[in-house]
């Protein structure tokens, strides 16, 4: 008769970590916030945002826009002019201005985060013909469009776009 030899004590297997959810199926944002969030999460998210100045639609394009704080980028650089447009309630756009000597630290920025752009277009803009850059990255859900310089010359601009909520925010007439 065979001797029973007994199982080597073995630990559970571990559950598998759950994976990363690859660029493309993320929603982009900035400081925060998330393209698509409902407004009532966004207001609720920081202390800051419970006061930050919004203002409904006046001429009835069911939108909300608020302002936000100025955010630290690091190198010395801020967003400012902070503007959150909200479209049926979901944040549709994060758009923002900084420095335009702050070209190189901000795409280096968006880069680390978003990896390389999917679209670099060079033209010339105003009636000086200066240099213009605009870098494009998309996910499939998402856009960032970086735009250097704006037409005054001294601040690039970065927005953030929701693709599910262009539509309605291309309708959207107002002045960032």
């Amino acid at each position: 008769m065979a001797a029973l030899v007994p199982a080597p004590l073995t630990s559970p297997p571990k559950p598998a970590l759950a994976a990363a959810p690859p660029l493309a199926a993320t929603r982009f944002g900035f400081a925060n916030s998330v393209l698509g969030e409902p407004f009532t999460e966004w207001r609720a998210s920081l202390p800051s945002r419970k006061t930050a100045p919004c203002a409904n639609d006046p001429a009835g394009q069911a939108f909300v826009l608020c302002h936000g704080a100025d955010v630290d980028l690091g190198g010395g650089y801020a967003a400012r002019e902070l503007a959150y447009v909200f479209v049926g309630g979901r944040l549709a756009s994060i758009s923002f201005k900084t420095s335009v000597d702050g070209f190189d630290f901000t795409t280096a920025v968006l880069k680390k985060r978003f990896g390389e752009p999917s679209l670099v277009v060079r033209d010339k803009t105003g009636r000086f013909n200066f240099p213009h850059v605009s870098m494009i990255w998309r996910n499939g859900r998402s856009t960032v469009l970086l735009s250097d310089p704006l037409p005054d010359y001294t601040h690039l601009s970065v927005r953030f776009i929701y693709g599910p909520l262009s539509t309605q925010l291309s309708k959207v007439k107002l002045r960032l």
